[in-house]
């Protein structure tokens, strides 16, 4: 799990050359997946996800697809303040 500062940085370490080269040799060492994985989400600066936050985020994705809660690469949401009230 990690933190980025933007979605456009993380799409440009995903879409790096070095990167790519590891999901190339990945084959060798993993085995294929069909269901998401990966999450991502908004969070509030200084905020730290944990390992369930993850977990829940990765199981929305996969029962309702992208949208605002949990998504990944293809479709950018935008960040939805937490109502605090």
């Amino acid at each position: 799990m990690s933190v980025w500062t933007s979605f456009e940085s993380l799409k440009d370490f995903v879409h790096s050359p070095l990167h790519l080269e590891v999901l190339r040799k990945k084959r060798n060492w993993s085995f294929r997946v069909t269901e998401a994985t990966t999450a991502l989400w908004w969070i509030p600066a200084g905020s730290i996800p944990t390992i369930q936050d993850a977990e829940s985020r990765v199981i929305d994705l996969r029962r309702n697809g992208p949208s605002a809660s949990a998504f990944d690469l293809s479709k950018k949401f935008d960040f939805l303040p937490v109502n605090s009230n």
